[in-house]
């Protein structure tokens, strides 16, 4: 899978440990690979949630691809701003804000 979409700033500040794990904590449920045919696939850390939204009718993904969207959306809102990336063409977005805000 590529990525050719563009990563969007969604809230202001999140602590970037919390940030961390919670995108790790994601990372590692498909880290061999998977996928979810539900809304969401999520993973919470105190005051974070790491997320992959459903629009279609399912994902597949691997931890290591997860990863890489997650530098992505650092590289484009900062380290320590929530945001998502959008995947029109598989109906699909990942991204990571604060715990308690809903997605998808």
């Amino acid at each position: 899978m590529s990525s050719s979409a563009i990563p969007r700033v969604t809230g202001s500040f999140i602590l970037l440990m919390n940030m961390i794990t919670a995108e790790q904590g994601l990372d590692g449920w498909y880290q061999t690979g998977g996928s979810f045919s539900g809304k969401s696939t999520s993973y919470k850390w105190n005051g974070a949630v790491a997320y992959g939204c459903n629009y279609g009718k399912g994902q597949t993904i691997n931890g290591n691809w997860l990863a890489a969207q997650w530098a992505l959306i650092a590289q484009n809102c900062g380290t320590s701003s929530p945001g998502y990336i959008s995947f029109p063409q598989w109906k699909a977005a990942y991204g990571v804000d604060s715990s308690g805000v809903g997605f998808c």
